[in-house]
């Protein structure tokens, strides 16, 4: 009897091991196929437009809209609390480096940042408190405690939502790192 593998060609040994070139020409034609849509998606790519809608899929969200938009490249500066798109740095385990997020600019340069006793001072006006973080971290009231001026190339990004992680857990995030601002849509 006729194997299985014999009737579906497995095994044969006719052209094992082999493996036929193309010839000069198809290489030049496959070469030139590949430059054509290289270029082509080149200028797709920069025919898209300039803008992207950005949708939060967060399962616990730091803010109370879900969708911005925003403007590419954006070199609007922004004010204190713009929401602004940055890419996560030093922000892990819970956001892992190169992540996009949008949250508040609540601290620019020059601004005077106070945690003390759990609880969120700029510029000697109460922001709001550390209690979620304090509960979910199980660290004590003063675990964060700290005093500092935010320098030229520094903000403090800002959650407005209880559980929002941000710089009052992981400290001022480099200015010079912001994408810009987006805006809200719902």
């Amino acid at each position: 009897a006729d194997l299985p593998s014999r009737r579906h060609g497995i095994g044969r040994r006719r052209g094992v091991g082999l493996m036929k070139l193309p010839s000069p020409s198809k290489v030049g034609g496959i070469l030139t196929a590949s430059l054509l849509l290289f270029l082509t998606m080149s200028s797709i790519q920069q025919s898209l437009p300039p803008y992207r809608i950005i949708i939060g899929l967060q399962e616990v969200s730091c803010l109370p809209w879900k969708v911005f938009f925003w403007k590419k490249p954006n070199t609007v500066a922004f004010n204190r609390f713009d929401p602004v798109l940055f890419s996560a740095q030093g922000m892990g385990p819970y956001i892992p480096d190169g992540m996009p997020v949008i949250k508040l600019v609540a601290g620019v340069p020059g601004d005077r940042v106070k945690i003390k006793e759990g609880k969120l001072y700029i510029n000697d006006r109460f922001l709001d408190d550390l209690n979620d973080g304090i509960r979910a971290f199980k660290k004590p009231t003063n675990y964060w405690d700290k005093e500092y001026v935010l320098g030229d190339d520094e903000v403090f990004m800002f959650g407005s939502e209880p559980r929002s992680y941000d710089s009052r857990y992981w400290g001022p995030y480099p200015k010079h790192l912001v994408r810009g601002r987006v805006s809200a849509l719902f």
